[in-house]
């Protein structure tokens, strides 16, 4: 096994145990369903990203550049980024065909993480 594979697997084990513990429930992106249309049927079904993430039902990929725009000023400025993307492998539950979606990365889930629960404080 490499290195990569051992990071994989470790960032894996941390993103489960992370979502089991409630610390992405407060992101509307993982909480809420999501529509998936499979490849090889068409059939469209529903899925919610943290229910895969709770139950360790996707992988790590490799970490990829990808080109990201930052606004600066009166500007748009073209940034390299380095992103590690989460893979939810699925299965269509009509054809049984494999899908795969990659929604997520491991930076925005720790941006997730880190940030704090939202006020239940109301103001007027």
């Amino acid at each position: 096994m490499n290195s990569g594979n051992e990071e994989g697997q470790r960032l894996k084990e941390q993103i489960v145990e992370e979502a089991s513990r409630g610390r992405y429930n407060h992101s509307p992106l993982l909480a809420t369903s999501h529509q998936v249309t499979c490849h090889g049927c068409k059939h469209t079904f529903k899925i919610t990203y943290l229910d895969y993430l709770k139950a360790g039902r996707f992988r790590v990929g490799n970490p990829q550049a990808i080109e990201t725009e930052n606004p600066l000023g009166a500007f748009m400025a073209v940034e390299q980024e380095n992103v590690t993307p989460i893979i939810l492998e699925l299965t269509c539950e009509r054809c049984g065909n494999k899908t795969e979606v990659r929604p997520l990365t491991v930076e925005y889930l720790r941006v997730i993480a880190d940030r704090s629960k939202p006020s239940n404080i109301m103001y007027a």
